[in-house]
């Protein structure tokens, strides 16, 4: 038994297919075992939102859809987190990843833009596997050692623009040694359409394009046909930024997006150093990069220390690689505006992840003519980083059986029924279907509560007259589960805004008020749901 698992093993690793195997096993594996629809929550929930709603009008609006805009132009009830701008009415997301959601939406909604993410991190390893020759074995560890599945298949503008980047690298690196001028001119549009979708991209782009800067106009073996495509690549980088720009300021009237502005508006300076320790270790109860695959700062020292060693036999565009993901990692890490929310993996320096992933790999390539124990020592630690990828997987996994709890309930509910989340993260357990139905709204407290069904009942006609009833649900997390926060160990100033804001909802209190009606109560896991009657107070 045991010598058919190792021959069927070596087969694997061995076998014509393996890369490709080894590349999209672990991707499709958590796309057929965590099904789509329920991973809409939170910031999932806003982007899905987005691309149906371009879907919907047709790609001829880049809008956001909100059915209570009639009675709240001020979007103070709406679960997605929205502005007015230029007229706009946008999200702190990019119109780019909303416009590939639309795309991919006709073909299986949310099961079709997963599908589309598990491909493109799936084609991400399988594009480094075989331009830099890294076995097929290392690229099945490094898919689940590190945090590049998933975060690039949960993040899909993570994926893209990792696709891009790993595809244009590539590409460029291809173009140097044909001295081919498609090749640079395909390499740097997918460059320019990187930071469309991920801003950090670019910090490691401008280091990986100065390093080549460096390479095509000072190093000794340049060409003159080298300077020329390289003048060439820098004229197409330059015009895609212009445009980039140009695009945000006519539509958003901000040069770098809303993206940009809702990151550092709300950032402090004093969390710098804080951000960058979490961004790389460990912080707030996630694992930072290095963290969660230590492996990779191994990989990266080795580098460095073998530096006089194999810097000069390897591969120009490969050097500028490694270049950008050291200082891109470090740069992005002290710079970055918060800590990542609430994933493991530091999802802001994904792009330095595939210049580690050479690193690593080359690492293991000198264990393998080394001492048996360090060759052990160096698979142990891989495999161990193996425990934060399966925890995020059943963390996500037991997210997703919360959300089909809440909807299955909700889909028994009467339909009459308003529905009201005390916040986006268990509204968007919903299912953006209601959305559109314009069923779900949100509201923190109970002023606002009773603010939104005064509103919505002048708006909703019912034998030729406003509603004076409507009946309404209201999702909250139990006092319970908001007490047990505060012994978290967190930063301080996090925790105790977020019990703040989840206490502000008194359901005690509401049932005082002469204009509610509490009819009953019933609780899923930790969310409380309050039904009840608001009467208007017009006469």
């Amino acid at each position: 038994m045991t010598s058919k698992l190792k021959r069927y093993w070596n087969t694997f690793l061995t076998g014509k297919f393996s890369l490709p195997l080894a590349a999209f096993l672990f991707p499709l594996f958590i796309y057929l075992s965590i099904p789509p629809r329920y991973l809409l929550s939170a910031d999932h929930y806003e982007k899905f939102v987005l691309g149906k709603s371009i879907f919907e009008s047709g790609f001829r609006s880049l809008d956001v859809f909100y059915p209570g805009y009639d009675f709240d132009p001020e979007l103070r009830f709406s679960l997605l987190k929205m502005s007015v701008v230029n007229g706009h009415k946008i999200i702190a997301f990019p119109v780019s990843l909303g416009i590939l959601y639309a795309a991919a939406f006709p073909f299986g909604g949310a099961n079709a833009i997963y599908f589309l993410s598990a491909f493109l991190i799936g084609s991400c390893l399988y594009l480094l596997g075989r331009e830099f020759s890294i076995p097929s074995g290392r690229i099945l560890l490094f898919s689940a050692a590190t945090p590049i599945v998933m975060n690039g298949y949960l993040f899909m503008d993570v994926g893209v623009a990792l696709f891009l980047f790993v595809s244009g690298s590539i590409l460029y690196r291809r173009s140097r040694r044909k001295e081919s001028l498609s090749l640079t001119l395909v390499a740097t549009l997918l460059f320019s359409l990187t930071y469309w979708f991920r801003l950090e991209y670019l910090i490691f782009l401008g280091i990986y394009w100065f390093y080549e800067t460096v390479t095509s106009l000072f190093s000794a073996g340049r060409t003159e046909e080298r300077k020329k495509l390289y003048w060439i690549g820098t004229a197409a980088l330059v015009l895609g930024f212009t445009l980039y720009c140009a695009f945000n300021y006519s539509f958003f009237r901000t040069v770098l997006g809303p993206r940009f502005n809702a990151n550092y508006d709300s950032s402090s300076g004093s969390n710098l150093f804080k951000n960058f320790i979490n961004l790389l270790f460990y912080g707030n109860l996630k694992l930072g990069l290095f963290g969660y695959s230590p492996f990779l700062l191994i990989g990266a020292a080795f580098s460095v220390y073998s530096f006089s060693k194999i810097w000069k036999k390897q591969d120009v565009s490969e050097r500028s690689l490694i270049s950008s993901s050291f200082l891109g990692i470090v740069i992005a890490a002290a710079t970055a505006p918060n800590d990542g929310g609430a994933e493991f993996g530091a999802r802001y320096l994904t792009p330095g992840i595939p210049g580690l992933l050479l690193c690593a790999s080359r690492l293991l390539t000198f264990a393998e003519g080394g001492r048996k124990t360090a060759k052990i020592a160096l698979y142990l630690i891989l495999t161990l980083s193996v425990i934060p990828t399966w925890i995020y997987y059943k963390t996500t996994k037991g997210f997703a059986k919360n959300s089909k709890s809440v909807q299955a309930f909700i889909s028994e509910e009467p339909k009459e029924n308003l529905l009201i989340f005390q916040n986006g993260l268990i509204g968007g357990m919903a299912g953006p279907d209601l959305y559109f139905q314009g069923r779900v709204y949100q509201a923190t407290n109970i002023d606002e509560l009773a603010d939104l069904l005064e509103k919505y009942s002048r708006v909703k006609i019912e034998d030729g007259r406003a509603k004076r009833t409507v009946p309404f649900e209201y999702f909250a997390y139990a006092k319970e589960y908001t007490e047990g926060m505060k012994n978290l160990e967190y930063d301080p100033g996090a925790k105790a805004g977020l019990v703040e804001y989840l206490s502000r909802f008194d359901s005690e209190t509401i049932s005082k008020l002469p204009s509610f009606r509490i009819t009953g109560k019933k609780r899923i896991g930790s969310i409380e749901i309050l039904y009840g009657n608001y009467e208007t107070l017009r006469r």
